[in-house]
């Protein structure tokens, strides 16, 4: 079917306007043609379902955007990463009575969110280690797209791990993990005057976060060699205090 339609893909724009009922399409309606996007020679390239040949996994011949993701399905990109939700069913070994508890966690995501991932970092890091309800705090007032929606995710993933992953209590819990990741790409293009098209790019990103309960830590991030703000300060206190004039008084 595709080497028949071939020829007849581009058409002189001429044509279409003279005698837009009488083109040798078959089935297809010629009126549908006149919608169809010029291209800068004055043809119109053929963009109906029953024309345009298909490969494996419903990919378009004619399609000029690139793949959305090596060795994936269109359909398999769109619905983002699996492996996040998957630590939710990993059943750990039991303890034994002398060991502490073990805290319980809980992992919640959401894909596919048309914002930028850079701008969507800010929100993510700015809640690292802090309690529930002071990450809820703090996201109500930061004036940000990416904040509104992590605050939704955060309530979603609360409503989860009391639900579903046995925490006691509402408020004590604390933001293990906050990070955000590349999503998938979609390119189009934008129709412009003299025949000239513009490109798109439509990029969406995800937003992970892990939620675990107890008390947050004093320090979240790793100690630096030279130690905490407060003991860099009380060092180089002490240096300017331990300071000598040589042979003075």
């Amino acid at each position: 079917m595709a080497s028949s339609i071939l020829p007849r893909l581009l058409l002189p724009l001429r044509t279409l306007r003279r005698c837009p009922h009488s083109l040798p399409t078959g089935d297809f309606k010629c009126c549908e043609l006149l919608s169809a996007p010029f291209s800068r020679g004055g043809s119109v390239l053929l963009t109906s379902p029953q024309l345009r040949p298909r490969g494996p996994a419903g990919a378009n011949f004619f399609h000029t955007s690139a793949a959305l993701t090596k060795g994936k399905t269109p359909s398999q990109a769109l619905e983002g990463p699996r492996k996040w939700p998957a630590y939710n069913t990993i059943v750990l070994p039991p303890q034994e009575r002398e060991e502490p508890r073990r805290a319980a966690q809980c992992f919640h995501m959401r894909t596919q969110i048309r914002y930028s991932m850079q701008n969507l970092w800010y929100s993510a890091q700015m809640i690292r280690g802090l309690s529930i309800d002071d990450a809820l705090n703090q996201l109500e007032f930061h004036n940000k797209k990416g904040s509104a929606i992590i605050r939704e995710v955060l309530l979603e993933a609360q409503e989860m791990a009391l639900r579903d992953h046995n925490f006691e209590f509402k408020s004590k819990m604390w933001i293990a993990e906050s990070v955000s990741g590349r999503g998938v790409r979609v390119k189009g293009f934008r129709k412009h005057g003299r025949g000239r098209v513009g490109h798109l790019k439509y990029n969406f990103n995800h937003y992970f976060v892990k939620l675990e309960e107890g008390d947050p830590p004093k320090q979240y991030y790793s100690t630096p060699p030279r130690g905490t703000i407060k003991e860099q300060v009380q060092k180089h206190l002490d240096q300017l205090r331990s300071r000598r004039i040589f042979e003075g008084l």
